[in-house]
């Protein structure tokens, strides 16, 4: 399997998501949801790079995080 890393600028894209989405996060039953759910990453490769996407685990809103000045 090959790996994949954000760089800098996606990974503080993805970082500022993540910070917003937390309050998706439900407030009932606290005590049973994990703290932090996995948020889900989309990866779509292209000829001249990857799309990258991420989504929220709790109301399902997605954000293009790619960095297309680094292809």
């Amino acid at each position: 399997m090959k790996e994949f890393r954000l760089n800098e600028v996606e990974e503080t894209r993805a970082n500022n998501f993540i910070q917003w989405h937390k309050r998706c996060r439900p407030k009932k039953n606290i005590e049973t949801i994990p703290q932090y759910a996995p948020f889900k990453y989309v990866l779509t490769p292209l000829g001249i790079g990857t799309v990258v996407e991420i989504i929220c685990p709790y109301c399902g809103k997605k954000k293009d995080i790619t960095d297309v000045d680094s292809w």
